[in-house]
């Protein structure tokens, strides 16, 4: 089954992204980027990354790992804007880096809640993770900032004054 044509995830994933708070027996992260791109217009893609320790690799750990992947992406109403659900087959050598899936969704600009959930197959171990996004309407043509990353760097001292340098 693909990712887009995904039907409703059943048991334990569908529990983890239900509950009001994530799940961290497999921990899971989850990153939102959108971008205004001139096919599909405005598309946000939800990163998951699940960490390769916290996978099974079946006896010895010779096997390939199987995680399976929900998500729901829900407006400011509560209302589906998008599903997705797949699986995933890793190899033992992600077991230091783990795996990333990717998942492109077109969007309108709006508020959105993004609940995703991830069992590993053969433990059972489920983690989830949520996260926030405002996707603003490029169409006014103003200049947007979505965030703004200051950094602090010292600089040894030079006789008695001590400088800041701002990158």
């Amino acid at each position: 089954e693909t990712a887009r044509n995904a039907k409703k995830p059943s048991g334990d994933l569908q529990q983890a992204l239900e509950d009001f708070y994530p799940k961290r027996t497999l921990p899971l992260q989850l990153s939102l980027i959108y971008l205004d791109t001139p096919a599909n217009g405005l598309v946000l893609t939800s990163s998951i990354q699940a960490p390769g320790q916290f996978l099974s690799y079946g006896e010895n750990d010779k096997e390939q790992a199987q995680l399976s992947i929900a998500g729901v992406i829900l407006n400011d109403h509560g209302k589906t804007a998008a599903t997705f659900r797949t699986g995933l087959s890793i190899k033992p050598s992600a077991s230091n880096n783990g795996v990333i899936y990717n998942y492109p969704t077109p969007l309108k600009p709006g508020i959105y809640q993004v609940r995703v959930a991830g069992r590993d197959d053969r433990s059972g171990k489920v983690g989830s993770a949520m996260q926030w996004v405002v996707i603003p309407d490029l169409s006014v043509g103003q200049l947007l900032l979505s965030s703004l990353i200051l950094g602090l760097e010292n600089v040894p001292n030079v006789g008695d004054a001590t400088r800041i340098q701002w990158s």
